[in-house]
């Protein structure tokens, strides 16, 4: 498919707000549930919320846990599996910067799912109240926002998922939390490429979605240009592609340059505005290689800005007798934590000398190393005025050496296998953001 022949059925897809063959300015009636009704014999329907693209949300007092929760029913019966995919999606990621999923029934043949009830405002509501006082919204809370929707985004391609409508209008401020909402449009991973719908917002669709050649394995890609053209929406008020009809949207997104944040921000970081520009990339392989990556770089962005300087960077030292395996875990950990420090040894009694001389706040160790092994060296370590958090690695260790290792004090381990750099970066990046508050995204407990 291209910008000049879009599908037939595109609008329904597009038109985020009600069907395509319903009036645009006129939602529509909700013909299953109203006020007073009880549903699943729990649930007391008390009004409605809202409308999205495929459902309609009531708020219903919870009898049993008396509590106030959120009702999702499908718009029209073909939704209720996309309304399921969406309640499992929900159940397997639990994150306080995403919606909790309480339950999912059927009331006199209508499908619906129990949701925690938000109270605030969408991040498109937001944006347009800050136009409506001609201002706009400054770097630092765009920063916070982009950290934490990026955040909640983690979790979901963490979990295996792809979230597909990642917008403005699916971002709650419930006081002191930013949720990412609406997993409507979530697939697992492998299916992104074999769903051959049009599905999303015209505004942050990319290229690949548009053309049908999102390939296995780029679903977190897609999400990562929505990001790219939620951060422009964030800081311009407007899509990277603002357009008078939804093909010129379509074909800019796939053929026109893409825009200069900074030609309408001139108070934007130069490399925030690079960042958003990787992330608007044509090519998938172009754009930061994961949700942690971005989420990290939004990290050393807030650093950086005058108000969060000051505080020493975290400090990592790396431990194994292989060169190569030191320089591969070093890129790693540089380009996916930026603003962190990392030394490399390859000799374990040196490295306690190193240890000695400058105290690290992580020390990665190998357990087989001639000379030292790992768990001598991490003994010695713990015995130090300072003592370092210790991560050990390892190519062979069973369940019962795990167990040990933690009874001993080592904070986890690492097996060195096809995912070794990519989880010896997650546990550095939650050694840091336990130790550097201030420079993690926003968080809060569940409500």
């Amino acid at each position: 498919m291209t910008p000049e022949d879009p599908p037939k059925d595109a609008p329904r897809f597009l038109r985020d707000t009600v069907p395509a063959d319903s009036d645009p300015d006129k939602p529509p009636t909700p013909a299953f549930f109203a006020p007073g009704d009880v549903v699943g014999g729990s649930y007391v329907i008390r009004e409605v919320l809202g409308y999205g693209g495929m459902g309609v949300v009531y708020e219903a007092e919870d009898r049993e846990l008396d509590r106030v929760v959120a009702l999702k029913v499908p718009l029209v019966g073909d939704y209720a599996q996309a309304l399921r995919r969406e309640a499992q999606a929900m159940a397997r990621v639990r994150h306080p910067n995403l919606v909790a999923v309480h339950s999912i029934g059927r009331h006199e043949g209508v499908d619906f799912i129990v949701m925690e009830r938000l109270f605030g405002k969408t991040l498109e509501a937001h944006i347009e109240a800050v136009r409506q006082a001609r201002q706009r919204i400054g770097v630092d809370e765009a920063v916070e926002l982009l950290a934490a929707v990026t955040d909640a985004l983690t979790a979901v391609h963490q979990a295996g998922l792809a979230h597909r409508d990642v917008k403005t209008a699916n971002v709650m401020l419930a006081g002191e939390r930013i949720v990412l909402t609406d997993l409507g449009l979530v697939l697992p991973e492998f299916a992104v490429k074999g769903n051959r719908a049009i599905a999303g917002s015209a505004d942050y669709m990319a290229p690949e979605v548009i053309t049908g050649s999102v390939r296995p394995g780029e679903g977190a890609l897609v999400d990562l240009y929505a990001m790219g053209a939620l951060a422009f929406m964030i800081l311009t008020g407007h899509g990277p592609y603002p357009a008078e009809g939804l093909e010129d949207t379509l074909r800019a997104h796939v053929y026109d340059a893409v825009p200069d944040l900074r030609d309408e921000r001139p108070d934007v970081p130069a490399d925030l505005a690079e960042l958003v520009t990787e992330l608007l990339a044509k090519i998938p392989e172009d754009r930061p290689e994961s949700a942690e990556s971005l989420l990290w770089r939004l990290h050393a962005l807030r650093i950086a800005r005058p108000s969060r300087r000051g505080s020493a960077p975290l400090s990592v030292l790396l431990v194994d007798d292989q060169e190569e395996v030191c320089s591969v875990l070093k890129r790693g950990l540089l380009f996916s934590l930026p603003g962190i420090a990392v030394e490399s040894v390859t000799d374990p009694v040196r490295a306690l000398a190193r240890c000695e001389e400058h105290p690290f706040d992580v020390v990665v160790v190998d357990l087989h190393m001639p000379k030292m092994n790992g768990l001598e060296l991490a003994m010695s370590l713990f015995a130090l005025p300072r003592r370092p958090t210790v991560v050990a690695m390892s190519g062979e260790a069973t369940d019962a050496d795990i167990a040990v290792l933690g009874e001993l004090g080592i904070a986890a381990f690492v097996p060195k296998d096809a995912r070794f750099v990519a989880r010896l970066c997650a546990v550095i990046g939650d050694v840091r953001r336990k130790r550097e508050p201030s420079i993690a995204p926003p968080r809060s407990g569940p409500s």
